[in-house]
């Protein structure tokens, strides 16, 4: 008997208020997947150990507005056995290949992993390149040459594409194991034999056919102005090699 009938604006009101509402809820959040966000693999080039970026985070444009999404730090992530790249140091100038195709824009940043910045392409610190990251000659990837000091490293990696201007943040965790030196000494050695050289290319490291006395080897390709030779140098004495006809010999040149 006492029941007293509401205003009809606010009955509108709320009946605005309670569709817009659920129309709200049946409309599909936006997520990465609608941009299709690539998985990217690292590979280090020499051995072909690969291991898998951990998505750290997105961002994109969506309409007339950006969406960026909760990213984590780099160092802070939690890397498992699939996230982490295990590299032979002794094995050369070690590339990493990020299988991220016609990417717009890349840039770096390397960590220790306490946080500090080992290398972010803009400064010279410890062995610092400055130009770590490489794209390849046809623009569609890019590299990054791994430090030479042994030592766990942490990667990020940011990586823009023209969809979308779509931001995707990934990270890799890089142990270094061994040292360069070895290395360092052969590749040297090389140059000396042949100081008519074009170029000298690092082909891996293994036992030789006929010289295994001689125990693992570094092997090399000497480019030469009248044609190419097979050469190596011995890791476990210095012992330094050449390949010709079927077989390898002592090199006189040492």
């Amino acid at each position: 008997m006492y029941y007293k009938k509401s205003p009809l604006l606010i009955i509108d009101v709320v009946l605005v208020f309670v569709t817009v509402f659920c129309w709200g809820c049946t409309v599909n959040k936006v997520n990465k997947n609608d941009f299709n966000i690539p998985n990217i693999t690292a590979v280090e080039t020499i051995d072909g150990t690969q291991a898998k970026a951990l998505l750290l985070g997105y961002s994109w444009d969506d309409c007339e507005d950006g969406v960026q999404a909760d990213s984590i730090s780099a160092y802070k992530a939690e890397y498992t056995k699939e996230n982490t790249l295990i590299i032979d140091g002794e094995m050369g100038e070690n590339i990493i290949a990020l299988s991220a195709e016609n990417p717009m824009t890349a840039s770096y940043e390397i960590y220790l992993p306490n946080g500090m910045v080992y290398d972010n392409g803009k400064r010279e610190l410890y062995d610092s390149l400055n130009t770590r990251l490489y794209w390849t000659d046809d623009k569609t990837g890019i590299g990054i040459i791994a430090p030479f000091v042994p030592g766990v490293y942490i990667y990020k990696v940011t990586i823009k594409w023209e969809q979308n201007n779509l931001n995707a943040i990934y990270g890799i965790k890089v142990v270094m194991t061994g040292t360069r030196n070895a290395y360092d000494e052969a590749i040297s050695v090389i140059w000396n034999n042949y100081n008519e050289a074009l170029s000298v290319s690092f082909k891996g490291v293994s036992t030789l056919p006929g010289a295994e006395y001689a125990g693992n080897c570094y092997i090399f390709e000497v480019e030469l102005p009248n044609g190419t030779v097979q050469a190596a140098m011995s890791k476990k004495n210095g012992t330094s090699l050449i390949y010709s006809g079927g077989n390898w010999h002592l090199n006189n040149k040492s």
